[in-house]
C-alpha cells in the first residue's frame, strides 16, 4: 500500500527581536498567522511578512512557512 500526503493547513510564523534581557541576550517573540491559503506562494508569504514587519520597529529574526499534511494509505 502506498502512503499519500494531502495538504491540510498552512501557517506563517514570524520571529522578531523584542529587546534584550538582563544578561544582554536577545528576547525573541513569535507571532503565528493561521489560515494561510495553501496555494499562496512562498514569495507572496515572504512579501506579506516583510510588509507587516515594516510597520514595526522590531528586527525580524526569522520568517517561516509551516505546512501541515495529512497522510493516508491508498489501496
Amino acid at each position: 500500500m502506498a502512503v499519500v500526503s494531502q495538504a491540510k493547513d498552512s501557517k506563517l510564523r514570524i520571529k522578531y527581536i523584542d529587546g534584550v534581557d538582563e544578561e544582554g541576550n536577545n528576547v525573541v517573540k513569535t507571532k503565528t498567522y493561521s489560515n494561510v491559503k495553501i496555494e499562496a506562494s512562498d514569495e507572496d508569504l515572504y512579501a506579506a511578512a516583510d510588509a507587516m514587519m515594516e510597520l514595526q520597529s522590531k528586527t525580524v529574526e526569522e520568517i517561516a512557512r509551516i505546512d501541515e499534511e495529512e497522510l493516508t494509505e491508498e489501496e
